[in-house]
């Protein structure tokens, strides 16, 4: 049975990048789909930005109107059977490479409208060079660096916010940690931060038992957010406890006995709650840490 293109589903996606290049909005999505906005396709197609926006509200994969037939059959050709457009976080719609070479053939070919020889000029310039890489080329991506989007927030994160010498923080000592969650499935985003849980804990503990005394003094140091976090906005007043680098066997030694046993299943618990991390990958995640400790023993 052939994959059917999802009419009107707007799905909004985050964006990596996205540019005006010779007055035509193009992008790139976090998941490397290249895209043009409506104002980008009709540029293309050489006509106004409401036809793009009325053909897209109205289309329908089964019609037998003469331009979505000939869509529909351009796309199930390219083997495409994504959605029609996404959404951006601004509002608008964008296309993704493979409908737009679709509409953009038609009005090369087909539709017979006032501007069908700039269509078909740049429809054989695409053509020739293929939109995908036209796009990824003009705004300056290159998707053999990409970075998976579940992995990209983590990541971000971590090249942002080193730690001055001669000491450690407790995000990049729990990369482990993170790491192994990611793999099961949990959701590292903006509202999923466990370095908060496990440093508010470890910093009740270093005040407790008066670390400070035998250590030297921790220190407050520059934290920094990826400017598609909400955080970011109050990225110049924000700060972490950074500590002394010979306190970190003892850090090491309280994460595995103290917080991974006893606080972090009630973590995990309140991110399976959330929807942030499916149940059955919470249990293999205490099942793996209990296995190492049982190990380490």
């Amino acid at each position: 049975m052939t994959k059917r293109i999802q009419p009107r589903q707007g799905t909004l996606v985050p964006v990596d990048r996205m540019h005006v290049v010779d007055n035509i909005e193009m992008g790139v999505t976090e998941d490397g789909t290249p895209f043009l906005t409506q104002r980008g396709l009709a540029r293309l197609c050489h006509v106004r930005p409401s036809v793009i926006t009325e053909w897209a509200a109205a289309y329908d994969p089964d019609s037998t109107f003469k331009r979505d037939r000939a869509i529909t059959r351009a796309l199930v050709d390219q083997g495409y059977s994504g959605d029609l457009y996404y959404k951006l976080p601004d509002g608008s719609h964008a296309y993704p490479d493979a409908v737009c070479m679709a509409v953009l053939e038609w009005y090369a070919f087909d539709a017979n409208a006032p501007g069908a020889s700039d269509a078909l000029a740049n429809y054989r310039i695409l053509s020739r060079a293929g939109l995908r890489l036209f796009i990824y080329r003009k705004v300056g991506y290159d998707p053999a660096s990409l970075v998976p989007p579940k992995w990209r927030q983590f990541h971000d994160r971590m090249e942002l916010n080193a730690v001055p010498k001669g000491y450690f923080s407790v995000f990049r000592e729990i990369a482990g940690i993170c790491i192994e969650a990611i793999h099961a499935g949990l959701v590292m985003d903006s509202s999923t931060i466990p370095d908060i849980s496990v440093g508010n804990a470890w910093a009740a503990y270093w005040r407790e038992n008066d670390l400070e005394s035998v250590y030297g003094p921790r220190r407050k140091h520059p934290h920094t957010y990826p400017d598609y976090f909400p955080q970011s906005s109050a990225n110049a007043f924000i700060e972490a406890n950074i500590y002394p680098l010979d306190a970190l066997p003892v850090f090491l030694r309280w994460l595995d006995e103290e917080y991974l046993p006893h606080r972090y299943p009630a973590y995990l618990a309140t991110k399976v709650a959330q929807g942030a991390l499916p149940a059955d990958s919470r249990d293999l995640l205490l099942a793996a840490f209990n296995d190492d400790s049982e190990t380490a023993e």
